[in-house]
């Protein structure tokens, strides 16, 4: 067969297969920590690992090896898979190291996977069991395992003892008492700062006890009321070393008690931070002694000349991006501001020349907020009325209502005339009125890239806001509106020209509107060129937003809008706004601010109509991604599936119409696999 020129091959082909083995390895593998944390959610990547074997044959016979190693079971549905896949191929069962049996996953066919995987090392088995789960098959699956550590999720006192959990301690003792080969059991719970019984803690603590070949135990301390006895009980074999983990100081003192008698075992017991792998390791112990000494010596900085590390620390300082464009973006904790301060701050204690290259960054980024702004604030612009050459440095500057409030009395000068005088500032937040916005467009406009704005007509002696003051914002890119309640706004002087353009306004950000009023001022510009649309009603908004909904539908229509937000956390009218909008070409993404429960979907029933109906698909054509902002995590768990009425809502969304789901942390929702009911 004719080979191809090496020249002519791409560069991943010329790889040898033992680098790209060690490639798929990071791809594939699973870290031991990982594989037995009980917080760790496996199946929530953008795709399957599976992926990267179908990229050629070459890659699935060197990363079908890898892949099988670590096997993760959450579902009936994936049992039952993998079970049929290893009765088909068995020698894929042979490849199998690591085993991870979530509560989800018990079922009959558990067995038959078992029986096909004989050289499994790591065990992870959920005793998160109820009274309604059946275990048949789990019972002997675990009598057909012979694993060198085990590890044990358990819940404690959350689940109350029934014969099915019953059952699989059986199992577990079993295992833990024939087996000549297990060497490691961690028994993982939560912590919880009352006290508590586990009634399984006697069982397990005499099992442990007459297991023969055992060496290392790893109990998490929490609050269990039987762990003194539990580690006195497993203490009486001379060889057992126990790990202690976040053990209470009144527990730990009672164990400590319980051992004076026995002086050996009292050496054998450990209290560590957590566990570390394989072996718990304890607080301020390392496995490598040479690298904790080279932390304790003093480092020394490199020998580099001083206008290299003048553009280095030119480089750090200047990459914080203070430009937040989210939904949400007020509030300095949103921000990067205290990260900078505090970079800031520690470069300039290093040395003299870091002093005196960091120092002058220092009001790069000024932000004032709450009592400590406001203790600050007038020293910070007294400074800034006296120094020009300050006024230069300031890039960015962010003061709340709060602030400004309370500064603007004390000053003898107009905090507005100070900041009008910062030639080169970007980034602006604080409360404006309609003269303010003026003046800020007349010496700002032409630097000034994002404006976060919060409107105020009330103190502005009944003036209202004008859409042609804001003409000369010719560099802004983002802009964020926060209206003071009920503002004023006035179209008089525009209703007769063209529109203000906006030619390069990228972001436009409308939060807690309570009417309409707002919405005129977007309805004389020209926002054509606008790729995010961001609206975010208030919680008191009034019932009549007609007005609002049309200026929208139209920026909709006639804009490029790519990226369009919508809801406010509690109240949904702007998401109910998405039914009003005619079709659409443009938008790519659709960002929610909702919660998904069932409570809330029955408090908003429109949100609910939107999924259910598949308003996204045929109402948005070119739609690829929906983003769900929510403090919950996806139903993760069988159980928590079962009761959710979201996971049929969106396996069918994201089958139908091909589009992304993802949620605030951006971990995509992905279809759960479905099979027939076991024959």
């Amino acid at each position: 067969m004719y080979a191809a020129p090496l020249m002519l091959m791409t560069p991943i082909e010329r790889l040898p297969d033992e680098i790209l083995r060690e490639i798929l390895l990071l791809l594939l593998s699973v870290s031991s920590d990982a594989f037995a944390k009980p917080a760790t959610r496996f199946g929530q990547r953008a795709f399957s690992s599976s992926r990267y074997l179908t990229v050629c044959t070459r890659w699935t016979r060197i990363g079908t090896p890898l892949f099988y190693q670590t096997v993760i079971l959450r579902s009936p549905a994936q049992t039952r898979a993998l079970c049929a896949t290893l009765c088909q191929f068995p020698e894929l069962g042979l490849l199998v190291r690591k085993l991870r049996l979530e509560e989800g996953a018990y079922c009959t066919a558990i067995e038959g996977v078992a029986e096909r995987t004989p050289r499994v090392n790591d065990l992870f088995v959920s005793l998160v069991i109820y009274s309604e789960t059946k275990v048949s098959g789990l019972c002997r699956a675990l009598d057909s395992l012979n694993p060198r550590k085990l590890v044990l999720r358990d819940l404690g006192s959350t689940v109350l003892g029934n014969q099915a959990l019953d059952r699989v301690i059986g199992s577990i003792c079993n295992v833990v008492k024939r087996s000549n080969h297990l060497h490691t059991v961690e028994w993982r719970i939560p912590w919880r700062s009352k006290p508590f019984t586990i009634p399984r803690t006697v069982v397990l603590a005499e099992a442990l006890a007459e297991a023969s070949n055992l060496h290392i135990v790893a109990v998490s301390g929490s609050c269990n009321k039987e762990l003194p006895y539990f580690v006195e009980k497993i203490t009486d074999s001379c060889s057992l070393q126990v790990y202690v983990v976040k053990c209470p100081r009144r527990l730990k003192k009672k164990i400590r008690a319980g051992l004076l008698v026995n002086p050996d075992a009292k050496r054998r017991v450990v209290f560590c931070d957590k566990f570390s792998g394989t072996v718990p390791q304890k607080a301020g112990v390392s496995l490598y002694p040479e690298i904790m000494d080279s932390k304790k010596k003093h480092v020394l900085l490199p020998k580099l000349p001083d206008d290299i590390w003048s553009r280095v620390i030119e480089l750090v300082l200047t990459s914080y991006e203070m430009a937040d464009e989210t939904l949400f973006s007020d509030g300095l904790g949103v921000t990067e501001y205290p990260a900078f301060n505090k970079m800031c701050r520690s470069l300039t204690l290093v040395s003299r020349l870091f002093h005196s290259v960091a120092l002058p960054f220092r009001p790069h980024n000024i932000g004032l907020s709450g009592s400590t702004g406001i203790n600050l604030a007038g020293h910070v612009f007294n400074e800034l009325a006296q120094n020009r050459s300050i006024r230069f440095l300031v890039h960015s500057l962010h003061l709340d209502t709060i602030t400004l409030a309370d500064i603007a009395p004390e000053l003898g000068f107009g905090v507005v005339d100070i900041i009008c005088r910062l030639h080169n500032l970007k980034s602006l937040t604080m409360p404006v009125r309609p003269a303010d916005i003026r003046a800020i467009a007349k010496h700002l406009g032409h630097t000034l890239r994002k404006f976060d704005a919060y409107l105020d007509s009330r103190n502005g002696a009944g003036e209202a806001f004008i859409p042609s003051d804001w003409v000369g914002f010719s560099s802004l890119e983002a802009l964020w509106l926060r209206p003071g309640k009920c503002i004023a706004v006035s179209a008089r002087d525009v209703t007769e020209t063209k529109l203000v353009s906006m030619r390069r306004l990228r972001t436009l950000t409308v939060q807690d509107y309570e009417d309409s009023q707002v919405f005129e001022l977007l309805s004389h510009w020209d926002l054509r060129n606008t790729k995010r649309l961001n609206i975010a009603s208030s919680p008191d908004v009034s019932a009549d937003l007609a007005r609002a909904h049309s200026v929208i539908s139209s920026l909709l229509e006639t804009g490029s809008v790519e990226i369009l937000a919508a809801g406010n956390w509690q109240q949904n009218p702007d998401i109910e706004l998405l039914k009003c909008i005619p079709t659409n070409d443009t938008v790519k993404k659709i960002i929610l601010c909702f919660e998904y429960t069932p409570n809330a979907a029955h408090r908003d029933p429109f949100v609910l109509e939107l999924f259910q109906k598949a308003e996204f698909g045929s109402r948005f054509r070119a739609l690829k991604e929906i983003q769900i902002l929510s403090q919950r995590s996806w139903p993760y768990t069988e159980s928590e599936i079962r009761r959710s009425i979201w996971p049929n809502l969106l396996d069918g969304l994201i089958q139908n119409h091909a589009v992304k789901v993802t949620n605030l942390q951006g971990a995509p929702w992905r279809p759960r696999l479905r099979l027939g009911p076991a024959s």
